[in-house]
């Protein structure tokens, strides 16, 4: 069967819509936001915003270095502080055990018949090499380099503990205090005026002193 090529199928022509109907959109008759909207952000507007984006995260969620230094440093000036105390409680502690022995016994020489002048010497400054008559560390002399210090110059003590007014004759601790001052000097070797300057420097400089010599009582050993 031969067709005619100038005859259009009526079902094509009914679908189309009228050419009068059929008009040509153009790109300048749609509002800007509209065409923004329509094609998306451009590359160059999606990689910035995606350098952004980490950025600001890290900012909000990690500290600064100034903060991170500041915390550290208030974590370890607490952990000082706490270290100090524990260290003070046993100097204290081990103190005392000798403040107590040394009211019956020498912890010296470890005789309860020595009132701490075990050893031959000064009884003033624990020289050997002079007598106490010829010592120039007396009482004037021990005033200027101990003035404010709540010394006694008789037993050496600071705190006094055991009476309200200290009298040297009716100190229980008798010169037995002294006499691990004087020990302690020897280990020093340095110049006496100069070594009781550092000792009472401060009640815990002392307390360390005194706190050496818990090994030789019976609760230190």
């Amino acid at each position: 069967m031969c067709l005619d090529s100038n005859r259009v199928d009526s079902r094509t022509t009914n679908c189309l819509p009228p050419s009068s109907t059929i008009s040509r959109v153009r790109p300048d008759s749609i509002p800007s936001k509209e065409l923004e909207v329509a094609n998306g952000p451009s590359s160059s507007d999606l990689a910035i915003s995606m350098k952004r984006a980490p950025v600001n995260g890290i900012r909000d969620s990690v500290p600064s270095k100034r903060q991170c230094t500041t915390m550290d440093k208030v974590l370890v000036d607490k952990e000082v502080r706490e270290q100090e105390s524990r260290i003070t409680k046993v100097l204290c502690r081990k103190a005392k055990w000798v403040f107590i022995e040394l009211q019956y016994r020498c912890v010296a020489c470890g005789k309860t018949i020595c009132n701490g002048e075990c050893a031959a010497g000064c009884f003033r400054c624990g020289s050997r090499h002079h007598r106490s008559n010829v010592c120039t560390y007396d009482a004037n002399r021990l005033s200027k380099l101990l003035s404010n210090k709540g010394v006694c110059f008789g037993c050496f003590d600071t705190s006094q503990h055991l009476m309200e007014s200290h009298d040297m004759k009716s100190c229980p601790l008798k010169r037995r205090l002294k006499r691990l001052v004087f020990l302690d000097h020897l280990k020093h070797g340095n110049d006496f005026g100069e070594y009781l300057r550092n000792l009472y420097s401060s009640e815990m400089s002392f307390v360390r002193m005194v706190a050496s010599f818990s090994d030789k009582t019976s609760l230190g050993r």
